[in-house]
């Protein structure tokens, strides 16, 4: 106790010191008063001393909410812990119907887009699973797995959650997961780490980092057990472990194609999408590049890419809504004209203007005409009469 007190008269002290900045410099030294004074609650907290902790856990929040409306990304994940903490003291001062609001009041003010609601949501589960209510906590847990799709580090987070808590209560847990939810995910059905079935996919990862894509696809034909529910457990809780890890995710993605349908299809359709990805890169290359030279050089080193018939259809995608910048319009229309007259022919309008005007008899009209468009569009003093292209390219 002695230790706590001393602790808690350091804290306090430490407090005053970074009021005195923030009066100075407060966009510095606010964040940083939020955290001494977190320390302070949490000394109150262990002495018991309740309201003192849940009064200055508040100011705490007040803080945290002034700067999470300036920059919610950067300030919500702390803003959601203080309110988890000050949900946690009001419950122990029997006031849960306050402690449920403030996450609701929090959901409202910071409900705007997936990942600001995710955040909101994933923390009010933990709060719930802590508190017991394992019913709301899975509640909480599934629309935060959806709300934070496009981030694997909180999806890891959600995952460990529902983990955890089956776990510690298997019985209860299942008597608490939703009907409408279906069967649970392999990840909550195997718990446990298979050693076996780890090594084989470290295995398979070898493979795959030191052979070709057939030595691969023959290592996963000779070894059913990754086409297993353990096996796509295992793979979860290794990309939950490194959340970053591009191949354990297109492994994984084959495993569900092929547990879907066949080796053969799931490796078809990968080879497909490495290839698209491959393209998209190419064209966000192409598409910035800084300088005549600069463009002849990408598509001498990336032509298989540039040309193809897949970067076709993604220029189709990127003109079929709403007309790109100027200059990225003109690139796509350079690269269409490439693709139908061959370099030199495209290649001409950058040193020849009085070229982008005629209207040759061309095999790619369409892509000559969007050319011509977006010079237009970057000279709009012009008198010249374009035609809109379409959104084809062919």
């Amino acid at each position: 106790m002695d230790r706590i007190e001393e602790s808690l008269a350091a804290a306090e002290e430490a407090v005053q010191i970074r009021r005195d900045l923030v009066a100075i410099r407060p966009e510095r030294y606010l964040g940083v008063l939020a955290a001494s004074l977190d320390n302070v609650a949490d000394g109150a907290s262990k002495l018991g001393r309740l309201t003192e902790a849940l009064r200055t856990i508040d100011e705490v929040v007040q803080i945290r909410r002034a700067l999470a409306t300036a920059d919610a990304r950067a300030a919500l994940p702390d803003l959601v812990l203080s309110v988890h903490t000050m949900a946690d003291l009001m419950a122990r001062l029997n006031r849960h119907a306050e402690a449920r609001q403030l996450f609701d009041d929090l959901q409202i003010e910071h409900g705007q887009d997936n990942w600001t609601h995710g955040i909101v949501v994933l923390e009010r589960a933990w709060w719930h699973g802590l508190d017991g209510n394992i019913a709301a906590a899975i509640a909480d847990a599934g629309n935060a797995l959806q709300l934070l799709e496009a981030d694997p580090v909180r999806q890891a987070d959600v995952r460990r959650l529902l983990r955890t808590m089956r776990r510690a209560d298997p019985t209860r847990f299942d008597a608490a997961w939703p009907p409408r939810h279906g069967d649970q995910p392999a990840w909550l059905r195997h718990l446990e780490p298979n050693p076996s079935i780890d090594e084989v996919i470290h295995d398979w990862m070898e493979c795959a980092r030191t052979g070709t894509l057939a030595d691969e696809q023959a290592f996963l034909v000779r070894h059913g057990e990754l086409l297993s529910d353990e096996a796509e457990a295992a793979f979860d809780r290794l990309i939950d472990a490194n959340p970053g890890h591009a191949g354990l995710r297109s492994h994984q993605i084959i495993i569900r194609s092929a547990r879907s349908g066949d080796v053969a299809q799931a490796y078809a359709q990968y080879t497909e999408q490495m290839w698209s990805d491959e393209v998209s890169t190419a064209l966000a290359s192409w598409i910035a590049a800084v300088s005549h030279d600069d463009l002849r050089r990408r598509l001498a080193e990336d032509e298989a890419h540039l040309l193809s018939d897949e970067a076709a259809a993604q220029c189709d995608a990127m003109i079929a809504g709403a007309p790109p910048m100027p200059e990225t319009l003109w690139r796509i229309g350079l690269l269409a004209i490439c693709r139908s007259d061959g370099e030199t022919n495209a290649f001409t309008i950058l040193t020849d203007r009085d070229a982008v005007w005629a209207m040759p008899d061309r095999s790619s009209l369409t892509a000559y005409q969007l050319a011509c468009w977006a010079w237009r569009a970057c000279e709009p003093d012009s008198n010249q009469t374009i035609p809109r292209p379409t959104s084809s390219i062919q």
